[in-house]
């Protein structure tokens, strides 16, 4: 079992360590000179670093993995509407 620290949680490595174990991917950054809210300027090395990390995941759980359906293409006189009375 992983150590618990004194504010009763694990340490981020544990985390890692388990999803490795168990085969899921993901990435592990470790950035030992990052503080709480280091990130919050977004031009700062932390801010960079996690604002690639949010937009790499977001891309790939939010990709449509279904094929999109060629696209049809339709007679142009479909296009054009019924006749009216005034067109005739």
């Amino acid at each position: 079992m992983d150590e618990i620290d004194s504010k009763g949680t694990r340490p981020p490595a544990s985390l890692n360590q388990r999803l490795t174990e168990v085969g899921i991917p993901h990435l592990f950054l470790k950035l030992p000179w990052a503080t709480h809210g280091c990130d919050k300027s977004f031009g700062g090395p932390c801010g960079q670093v996690a604002t690639y990390a949010v937009e790499r995941f977001l891309d790939a759980v939010t990709i449509d993995p279904t094929p999109k359906r060629p696209a049809v293409k339709v007679p142009k006189k479909a296009l054009r509407g019924p006749k009216t009375m005034a067109a005739r």
